[in-house]
């Protein structure tokens, strides 16, 4: 069956390409804001949910839809996408106390028998020398403008930020590896 990811990530791309070597990617292309939730689970999953039904009426044939979302949280505050460099900077300070905590929905839709199931997994990181002069590098060089939390710590840029992580590394990018793999197996079963 073709796999189609349903993310304009390049990072989930990136992630797609280790377990399965030819998939196509389509954008749902959703008001991501319109849809809100308190809890990071209930997000994350209308969000993978709301991306996945708006890209089945576009996929004719026999095909695997993956779609997902992802979410930061830290002190109990869901972050997003941070709207302007400020945010980025209260959140960055934030990590020098507490870890960040990545929480990923992974749904996988299977077009022939209209069977889904969705995933749910965590990644936990601390990080460590996010200086007043760090937190400017990163802001200014990396790509933590375009990530949730306006973290990336997932990418090698950031590898001497990181001290440690719980969960795969995969999970810092929105779609773990071995669940996902797992998904299209059960979905290309069903």
């Amino acid at each position: 069956m073709r796999i189609i990811l349903g993310s304009s990530s390049p990072w989930r791309a990136e992630i797609m390409r280790t377990i399965v070597p030819d998939f196509e990617v389509m954008s749902a292309d959703i008001d991501e804001k319109s849809i809100r939730f308190t809890s990071p689970v209930a997000l994350t999953g209308a969000l993978a949910r709301a991306k996945s039904e708006a890209l089945r009426p576009r996929i004719t044939g026999e095909a695997i839809l993956i779609t997902a979302d992802q979410v930061v949280t830290c002190m109990g505050d869901i972050r997003e996408k941070p709207r302007d460099a400020d945010e980025a900077r209260r959140w960055l300070r934030s990590y020098r106390e507490m870890p960040v905590i990545c929480i990923n929905a992974v749904l996988g839709y299977n077009t022939v028998t209209k069977h889904d199931q969705l995933i749910f997994d965590e990644a936990k990181v601390w990080l460590r020398g996010l200086t007043d002069a760090a937190i400017e590098h990163i802001i200014r060089n990396t790509d933590a403008m375009l990530c949730s939390g306006a973290c990336a710590a997932g990418r090698r840029e950031w590898g001497r930020y990181v001290r440690s992580i719980r969960g795969g590394r995969d999970g810092l990018f929105g779609l773990p590896r071995k669940l996902t793999k797992m998904l299209i197996e059960d979905l290309s079963q069903a």
